[in-house]
């Protein structure tokens, strides 16, 4: 059992964790705990698999994770680092079996309803869309907890396509309703209206 402030991420590492897979990974040790160890080179003291289960035990403020230490040269870390995840990645899925699995684990989850339940449940939910098993649904999975909002209708009562035959018409046509119309204007309101300028706001990842 080892601090995880002291652990070294590899720097070799070309694994990213985004948000989403770091929320699944804190819904699984919320719900039944560590069942890893992180595996670090005692060679070079750099992590070789565990590098996102390293950082949300220091974000939890953990004071102790299990640690397996192995013994391999710079070589043979590098290799390491290359094939470890791949290579499981490569396992084959029996699709019905892992849809009857989460089936299980959400009826265990309806019958015996816990703090962690929901949570659980959006885990199942990721598994499953990784899985194919279900269908990645954008509104349903990244908008979860965002405020609602209505797009103001701006929109004019109707519109009407004008074709000039010359330059002179457009122009003579521009001085008679007063309004500022170029070669390269698409559109114009009238009564005259300023152009819209964009405001609102906008959502960032933590990353």
């Amino acid at each position: 059992m080892v601090d995880p402030s002291i652990l070294c991420p590899n720097p070799k590492n070309w694994r990213r964790h985004p948000k989403y897979q770091q929320e699944a990974m804190t819904n699984v040790f919320n719900e039944i705990g560590w069942i890893q160890d992180i595996i670090v080179n005692k060679t070079t003291g750099n992590i070789i698999d565990g590098h996102m289960r390293a950082d949300l035990a220091v974000k939890n403020k953990e004071k102790l994770v299990p640690v397996k230490y192995v013994e391999l040269s710079e070589e043979e870390e590098r290799q390491a680092l290359i094939t470890y995840d791949p290579l499981s990645s490569m396992a084959e899925t029996n699709r019905d079996m892992l849809n009857a699995l989460i089936g299980d684990i959400r009826q265990q989850v309806s019958d015996n309803p816990q703090p962690e339940a929901e949570a659980m449940v959006n885990t199942l939910n990721d598994v499953a869309v990784t899985q194919k098993l279900q269908k990645y649904d954008p509104v349903a999975t990244e908008w979860t907890g965002m405020p609602e909002f209505k797009s103001e209708d701006k929109t004019g009562a109707h519109s009407v396509i004008i074709n000039f035959e010359h330059l002179a018409d457009m122009k003579k046509f521009a001085d008679v309703t007063g309004l500022h119309i170029t070669e390269k204007t698409k559109s114009a309101w009238y009564p005259y209206r300023a152009p819209l300028v964009k405001v609102g706001m906008a959502y960032e990842s933590d990353e």
